[in-house]
């Protein structure tokens, strides 16, 4: 570090370096070993940060002073609104959106969890075989509520 350089303060890259850099990266990102890592590597980083309560209180009243700044915008709440509006005339975001159980259940099928949830005795057989039916005839909420909580959980373990 040159001794006129303070701690703390930006430097300038020139254009060479930034291209050789870019390079490098874009190159190591290419190993799907080396991008595992360096993914596992940032969010193990962020996990470790938002474990500390005073980061926490920051980044959260940041957050919450950069949403307070959008919703002042009309623009920002025009665009919103008419996102929204979209996004809910496509039947298969409604349908998702409105019964988020039936689609913990079809991800955790495609995904092979069911399985799982079984092998791993967090279910039982007969647990599973009462939310196929329940999905599939569409009986009587109240009487499975439970086993939908309890299906959530598994979920939420095993994946």
């Amino acid at each position: 570090m040159s001794p006129e350089r303070k701690i703390n303060q930006p430097t300038t890259v020139s254009p060479e370096l930034r291209k050789i850099r870019s390079e490098a990266i874009t190159k190591r990102w290419q190993n799907p070993v080396a991008k595992a890592k360096t993914i596992e590597a940032i969010s193990q980083s962020i996990k470790d940060k938002w474990k500390d309560p005073q980061y926490r209180k920051k980044a959260s009243r940041a957050s919450s002073r950069r949403m307070r700044a959008k919703w002042k915008d009309p623009d920002y709440r025009l665009r919103l609104s008419e996102t929204h509006r979209a996004v809910w005339k496509d039947p298969k975001y409604r349908e998702k959106r409105q019964n988020p159980d039936r689609a913990l259940w079809e991800a955790a099928q495609e995904n092979g969890l069911i399985e799982r949830i079984v092998a791993d005795n967090i279910l039982s057989q007969a647990e599973i075989g009462k939310l196929n039916k329940f999905f599939t005839t569409g009986n009587n909420r109240r009487r499975i509520e439970d086993l939908l909580d309890k299906f959530s959980i598994a979920v939420a373990r095993t994946a």
